[in-house]
């Protein structure tokens, strides 16, 4: 499902914007501050429900302003599908499809693919593990209706447990109610480990062929740093950790603390890889992210690069591209695809054809206020 056009009121520093997209290639260019990482924010909040800059709802609203306001148009198998979110100064949100309200956020996940690649996310190599769990969760939900819902199983219990754990430190419940909430935290943690073991072990066969297609310097390589346990093990871990468990206030073991680590030449990129090692590593695993989700639900993402081409060397610019017009020829699918940047000649050294009449260029300036 590709996004037709985009409507935002009140969006960052945008008062009131509307672009209309290509089914292609689509180049979104101004200065720094000019709001283009806010177009490619939007549409992405129309997807997942949330931005990929921040986790503060507060900080989209546009200031001195009561309320935002983002529409977007898809194309869904040649039918109009209408995404609507409105949040106001407090950060409370709705969600509609097609003018009907959404009960969660789940309903959106697999709406309209889209794969973000932008130096926000580079955390996911560099930051805690939480970030990279984020990525695979992402993912996975995406691809698997059963992952997402045994993940908001578990967080759902998890929360419950971890709401008794405090009643137990202020002396509101006794250690003997924890033993229900063990065993069924304990059968979804079990069941969420193994799909994510199995979905992983996917995610990296693309990954391995997306290094190889774009060099063969590449040694990048994933592993899922959790063991699977039984159920009977997990519980017989909840028990050890019931103490401190009481004392935090918080559950400290579960596929909730697990990581992904991610290595090159074998060595731990978060630890010790360098600012290159860190950037492609993020290239690549985008790109696998973008050709697994078209290979496994039969729908090619939007792929939104966000000054992208400023971060790399012209050479592996000019691979990236590559590498998407190789998939594009031998899927037969093209892919919707928005840049920002603030340099056009950017583009043009990387291979990116902007003088083509089939690609819209949009330029955003910046305001007085931005």
């Amino acid at each position: 499902m590709a996004i037709m056009k985009i409507e935002m009121v009140s969006f960052r520093n945008h008062s009131r914007m509307h672009i209309e997209f290509s089914k292609g290639l689509n180049v979104i260019w101004g200065e720094n501050g000019s709001g283009k990482t806010g177009v490619l924010e939007a549409i992405h909040s129309l997807s997942f429900g949330k931005s990929f800059r921040t986790n503060r709802h507060k900080e989209l609203l546009k200031t001195d302003d009561d309320f935002l306001k983002i529409k977007g148009t898809f194309n869904k198998n040649n039918e109009k599908e209408i995404i609507t979110l409105h949040q106001n100064r407090k950060g409370e949100r709705r969600f509609h499809i097609n003018k009907a309200p959404i009960l969660g956020l789940k309903e959106l996940m697999g709406k309209n693919l889209v794969v973000v690649l932008s130096p926000e996310e580079q955390v996911v190599t560099k930051g805690p593990p939480a970030n990279r769990r984020q990525f695979f969760d992402k993912i996975f939900s995406v691809i698997s209706k059963a992952y997402i819902e045994t993940l908001v199983q578990y967080h759902r219990i998890l929360k419950q447990r971890n709401a008794v754990l405090i009643n137990i430190r202020e002396n509101r419940s006794n250690k003997s109610e924890l033993d229900a909430w063990d065993s069924s935290i304990a059968q979804e943690a079990v069941s969420l480990w193994g799909k994510r073991e199995k979905l992983l072990l996917e995610y990296n066969e693309e990954l391995k062929k997306v290094a190889k297609d774009f060099s063969e310097e590449e040694p990048i390589a994933i592993d899922y740093t959790s063991a699977i346990y039984s159920q009977e093990k997990t519980i017989e871990t909840l028990n050890k950790n019931k103490q401190r468990d009481i004392l935090t206030g918080i559950t400290n073991f579960g596929p909730h603390r697990d990581d992904f680590k991610i290595s090159w030449n074998t060595k731990d990129v978060k630890k010790y890889g360098s600012q290159g090692e860190h950037k492609i590593s993020l290239v690549l695993m985008k790109l696998a992210e973008l050709f697994y989700i078209a290979k496994s639900t039969k729908q090619t993402p939007t792929l939104l690069l966000d000054d992208l081409f400023a971060k790399l060397d012209s050479g592996r610019s000019r691979k990236v591209v590559d590498l998407i017009k190789r998939f594009e020829k031998q899927s037969g699918n093209e892919i919707q695809t928005i840049i920002t940047t603030t340099d056009l000649i950017d583009l043009e050294k990387s291979g990116i054809e902007i003088n083509d009449e089939e690609t819209p260029t949009f330029h955003l300036k910046r305001t007085c206020n931005a």
